[in-house]
């Protein structure tokens, strides 16, 4: 029994490992932007929409996409007309990418609409982790400037 046990939390996380860790509520996904300090990701797709498809069934399965939005980011994928999806994200556009700053809640660098290769997504992603990281730094010189 034990041995059973032990083979599957191991399947579990192997499996776990795999994939794109998201959620599809972004009140509870921001929370864990917060928490951990990460910037959140935003997709809004829509069922059938072959660029969406490409993203979620191309894109996000590739191993070194899957390793970096895991460690660098919190991500939330909202289906319009499936999920609740704030007003701030509806778009008609799909898919919509969406990269905040989760203690200002505000846009970092512009959002970008359509699907894109694993590299052209990975440098795009890159790009906001850098911008992210330079906003947490000059909000602390600021922060030690008023002390």
């Amino acid at each position: 029994m034990k041995k059973v046990i032990f083979f599957l939390i191991l399947f579990l996380s192997y499996s776990m490992a795999d994939t794109l860790q998201y959620s599809r509520y972004y009140s509870s996904a921001l929370y864990k932007a917060k928490k951990e300090s990460k910037p959140l990701m935003v997709m809004v797709a829509l069922r059938g929409c072959p660029a969406c498809e490409h993203m979620e069934n191309f894109v996000f399965l590739k191993d070194e996409v899957i390793t970096y939005m895991n460690k660098n980011f919190i991500s939330v994928i909202m289906h319009r007309g499936e999920d609740s999806i704030p007003l701030k994200f509806d778009t008609p556009d799909s898919p919509t990418f969406f990269f905040l700053n989760p203690f200002t809640k505000k846009e970092m660098g512009d959002r970008f609409i359509g699907g894109k290769s694993p590299e052209k997504f990975l440098k795009i992603v890159k790009d906001r982790t850098e911008l992210f990281h330079n906003i947490l730094k000059e909000n602390n010189k600021t922060q030690t400037k008023i002390k």
